[in-house]
């Protein structure tokens, strides 16, 4: 098993790579079409967002030797979570959802940015999202902290803020 994860490990770094530059390329693209749309903005927010995930995911992979820089970027890579925050965001403000309104941002703030910030703080302090091993051959790896009360309330996030999204999208397109 170890064989076949030192095989791929290159590939999924490449991939990583990828990602990183198609979503950085693709947010840029569209928020240069129109700076001053409150959508574009989002999207931009997001796609940089995700561009931070897929670089931070390529440093964790390339670095799964060195025990330093790999927890190094496992920890820095704990704000991920608000790529979850920012996707709900802008399908909220692409469906004009009333809760997506300037004046209801507060309500946004604390639905969805609070918890997202609260786990990312979780993440980089704790060990109660992710735990980290070592497996000869292969390096560090991290795995899902399955019993950890932390780590099941943000996947409860998660599940629930997508739903909300994708509520929204079939209110909208109905």
């Amino acid at each position: 098993m170890s064989d076949l994860l030192n095989m791929l490990s290159p590939v999924l770094a490449g991939f990583c790579i990828i990602s990183a530059l198609i979503t950085c390329g693709l947010g840029i693209y569209v928020f240069a079409r129109s700076p001053s749309s409150t959508i574009n903005r989002l999207f931009l927010a997001l796609t940089l967002t995700a561009t931070y995930w897929a670089l931070d995911e390529y440093l964790i992979w390339h670095f799964a030797g060195d025990e330093g820089c790999f927890m190094f970027w496992l920890k820095a890579g704990a704000f991920w979570i608000f790529v979850v925050a920012l996707t709900v965001h802008f399908t909220l403000a692409f469906t004009a959802h009333p809760l997506a309104q300037e004046k209801k941002g507060g309500t946004l703030l604390v639905a969805l940015y609070l918890p997202a910030l609260l786990f990312a703080l979780a993440g980089l302090f704790t060990d109660q999202i992710v735990t980290v091993l070592f497996q000869p051959g292969t390096g560090y790896v991290y795995l899902p902290a399955f019993t950890s009360p932390v780590y099941l309330m943000e996947k409860v996030y998660i599940i629930l803020a997508m739903g909300w999204a994708v509520y929204a999208g079939i209110l909208f397109w109905q």
